[in-house]
């Protein structure tokens, strides 16, 4: 099955038979030029429209969204808290033990 890309006229060969794919081009993330999807064979009867949402949907998720520091410092602070709150329930129960 030959697939062309639209926008760069590049023509791509896809191994196998009756696999249809949809190639994102614009990512939007400074790692990734293109993304290629294959659809699942179960879901070729699917409507074109509802293929490109779920792409898209895909591409949101795990591609454009600019993580940045969030990802770096979010497990900081959480191991921040539950530690806070390890100590402090530590040192509560060693409080109720002593004053018993």
């Amino acid at each position: 099955m030959f697939v062309k890309n639209v926008e760069s006229g590049e023509v791509f060969v896809v191994k196998g038979v009756n696999k249809q794919i949809v190639e994102i081009v614009r990512t939007d993330n400074a790692y990734f030029e293109k993304a290629i999807l294959f659809v699942n064979p179960e879901k070729l009867t699917v409507d074109q429209k509802e293929l490109q949402e779920q792409a898209n949907y895909f591409v949101d998720t795990y591609i454009r969204q600019d993580k940045g520091i969030k990802m770096t410092c979010r497990p900081f602070w959480r191991i921040l808290l539950q530690v806070g709150c390890g100590a402090l329930g530590g040192a509560l129960l060693s409080m109720l033990l002593f004053l018993r």
